[in-house]
């Protein structure tokens, strides 16, 4: 009977709902089902450690159970969602996008990726994720917060667009000669007249 293991299910970081642990899921079917129950082990730790903030040591756990089983996407979405609380962000999105490669119909690992996308401010590639997240058909609330962040994005994307375009323009706006400031005409200068010289004094005899 194959290990069933606690996954924390994706908490998708535009609904601010932290990881809600859930029993049930089962083994993705490549591989050896005995490694996978092995990474279990190593996985449920990294789910304790995440839920008590302890970030670094809930990273290597994950690590661990991939080293072991490398083939489950649920490894790779949680380890994903520790790297971006613990701030480092590509290494974030590096793991996201692994997780997607082995599923890429999980609407909650595109969601997270987009977030992921988010912080790191490239909004084309948030509104990309997050489209794609509304493919796999997420539930109602899910679905209308991603549909607002597309929109935001968007309002976001159109208004850097036209500040650059107005850049643009009052660059290549021709510049306005200035007319030289007008010369004030010369005073006249009168003439001094000479002053005539003095007689010669006859010299005694």
């Amino acid at each position: 009977m194959k290990m069933q293991h606690l996954f924390a299910s994706v908490a998708i970081a535009l609904l601010g709902v932290g990881p809600v642990l859930a029993e049930g899921h089962t083994f993705p079917g490549k591989g050896e089902s005995a490694k996978w129950d092995q990474a279990n082990v190593s996985f449920n730790q990294g789910i304790a450690l995440y839920r008590s903030s302890k970030f670094e040591q809930a990273i290597a756990k994950y690590k661990q159970a991939i080293a072991i089983y490398p083939y489950d996407y649920e490894f790779f979405n949680n380890l994903g969602l520790t790297y971006k609380k613990n701030n480092d962000l590509d290494s974030a999105a590096e793991a996201l996008k692994k997780s997607i490669e082995l599923k890429p119909n999980i609407w909650e690992s595109w969601s997270n990726l987009g977030s992921v996308y988010k912080h790191q401010k490239k909004a084309p590639e948030a509104i990309t994720a997050y489209t794609k997240a509304l493919e796999y058909n997420p539930p109602a609330k899910s679905k209308q917060l991603l549909l607002q962040n597309i929109s935001a994005l968007k309002a976001t994307v159109a208004s850097a667009a036209a500040a650059t375009q107005a850049s643009a323009t009052t660059s290549t706006a021709p510049a306005t000669a200035t007319p030289p400031a007008p010369t004030a005409p010369a005073a006249a200068t009168s003439a001094v007249p000479a002053t005539p010289a003095a007689p010669a004094t006859p010299a005694a005899h």
